[in-house]
Parts: structure tokens; sequence; C-alpha cells
């Protein structure tokens, strides 16, 4: 078979039960501004018919399916190096989440080639590919390049809002050889989440708590707030080393970088780690009882007032609203 001579690999795990990742549709965008979209989809089983549309909606024109044994840690490597030789990409491209960053190291190791992590965007120009990253807290943007070859790059979840057109989706089942895996699961536990709201990356609106929450019972006011906006919960670091969230919802430079349509900041300072992941949101309101904290500086709509009178206040309105 042949393959566009632009073709840029975008790596994707599918969850357990076979879900897509979240991420591909941005990856695949990501991807369309500097080539043509060819997916690897790391999976537990064989995907099917709707999977097959939804890559194919996504954008991509090929895509390469490697079923793992997901209890194997380090197998992927291998997968991505086959696909990596049956597409001969200008780029690969991982999300710079846990298993993408950790995937796209080995690769870059394994296939001699820069490594551009943590991106919020990329382009291509008269020499080739280019990376834009935010770094020191979002203070500066800086822009790199691989001098040889295709770069592996990582990109930040929740950067690009560029979106390809439907690509063929054609199916191909790469045979991967497998090495020795790193580790080998023998046990797990599942998490439960809640059901009734929208996961973090994608929802529209996000209520977070910060260092003015000290315990699971004082942040049951964010929690109301996002359930009467019908949002996510988030988090900043201060309120997740209290045990107020789990870290699953920890937004900034360790955790989540999002872009809802409407953030609420509820007793969150401001600190460059946590507004890197939450400053391209398109609405911010914050409640903070420091009218000098920095998280006003970037706030569209600021209440200088305490948490504990300014939020309940609100989810009770909201609810008056709705009848």
């Amino acid at each position: 078979m042949t393959y566009p001579e632009n073709s840029v690999l975008v790596v994707g795990h599918a969850s357990a039960n076979g879900d897509l990742p979240d991420s591909i549709t941005e990856l695949c965008g990501a991807a369309s501004l500097i080539g043509t979209p060819v997916v690897l989809l790391i999976c537990p089983s064989e995907i099917n018919e709707t999977t097959t549309q939804d890559l194919a909606q996504a954008g991509a024109e090929h895509v390469a399916v490697a079923v793992q044994d997901y209890s194997e840690l380090g197998s992927s490597i291998d997968a991505l190096e086959k696909a990596f030789s049956e597409f001969s990409p200008v780029a690969t491209i991982c999300s710079a989440d846990t298993e993408g960053s950790d995937l796209a190291g080995r690769a870059a190791v394994r296939l001699h080639r820069a490594l551009l992590s943590d991106a919020i965007g990329i382009a291509k120009d008269d020499e080739g590919i280019i990376a834009y990253h935010s770094v020191l807290g979002g203070s500066f943007q800086v822009t790199s390049a691989a001098t040889f070859k295709s770069p592996v790059i990582t990109l930040r979840p929740g950067c690009v809002e560029h979106r390809a057109a439907p690509g063929a989706g054609n199916i191909i089942n790469l045979a991967v050889i497998n090495s020795t895996p790193t580790s080998t699961i023998h046990e797990t536990t599942p998490i439960e989440r809640s059901a009734h709201r929208p996961a973090l990356r994608s929802a529209k609106t996000v209520v977070a708590g910060g260092r003015a929450f000290d315990s699971k019972e004082s942040f049951q006011i964010v929690e109301d707030l996002a359930d009467a906006f019908g949002g996510s919960v988030g988090a900043s670091r201060a309120a997740v080393d209290a045990g107020c969230a789990d870290r699953a919802s920890q937004v900034g430079q360790a955790g989540a970088t999002i872009q809802p349509e409407l953030y609420f900041a509820l007793g969150i300072s401001g600190a460059p780690h946590h507004i890197t992941g939450m400053q391209s949101s398109k609405h911010i309101i914050a409640v903070n009882n420091d009218e000098e904290a920095p998280i006003f500086d970037i706030a569209d709509f600021g209440v200088v007032g305490d948490v504990y009178q300014v939020v309940p206040e609100l989810t009770s309105l909201l609810a008056q609203r709705k009848g």
C-alpha cells in the first residue's frame, strides 16, 4: 500500500474497554496542520466499525491497529517502531500525558529522533516542522525545531482548536513482535468516577477550588456549583495536596491543560503553575478574599469575597432560576 509522503503519525491508546482517547481528534487536527494524519491505535482488542468511523471522522487517512496486552508495560514502543517503519512519517505526535510522554521518550531514543516535548502548537515553515512551547509558567513562549530527521512531538492537551477534515480511515492490522516488557501488572483496582459530570478536558464549564479549601467537606460547595452548571470539577495543586480532590482533577502545569468556555477559580490565588493550565479559557470568573491575588489579573470578572458565602449564594440563585 502507498501512503502519503507527508504522513504524520498520530499515536493513541484506547482505554481498557476499547474506547478512543479523548485526545485523538485534537492530535489529528494538529497533524493536519503539517501533513496527512495517519493513526497508530494501540488497543486491547480488535476495533469495531464504529471506532473505525470515528477515527476517519477525526481525520485519519490510514489507521494502523496494534493489539497489545495491557498487563505488559513497555511493549507499546514495539508497535510504534513498526508503524514508523510502515508510514515513514514526517513527524510523530503523542499526547503530552503520562502514557504519551513515556512512549515519546522511548521512541526518540529507539528511533534516534529529536524530541520536542510539551508543545502547545505545531506548524510548518520553509525549513521544516516547528513546535511552540509555553515555559516558565506561561510567562514566555518559545519555538523549537529538529535539526535533522523527523521529530517526535508531545502535544499538550487542549491547546489546538483546529480540526482535520474527515479521512478515509483505511485499516491496517500491524503484526508486532513485542520485546520483553519492562514490567507486568498482576492486579488492578478500578477507580470510581462520577458518571454524571463531563470529562475535565472536554467540559464547557469547569469549577475549580484552591487553597481556600482544606477538606472534602468544605470542597463540596465547589462540586455543588459545578453540578448546578452541568460542568466538571477542577482543583489547584494546593487543593489536591490537601486531599480535597483527586489528582485527576488537578489543573495546571502538573495537571490538565484545559480551554473551557467558562472557568470558575474559587479560592485560587493564581500561581503561575496553575495559570498555565487554564489561561486559555474563554471566560474566567474568580472569587477570592484577597483583592491583590494574581488570578484577578487574568479574570474577566472578579469577586472579592469569602468563597464560603459567595459560592453557596450563587448555587442557590442558579437553582431558583432553574425552578
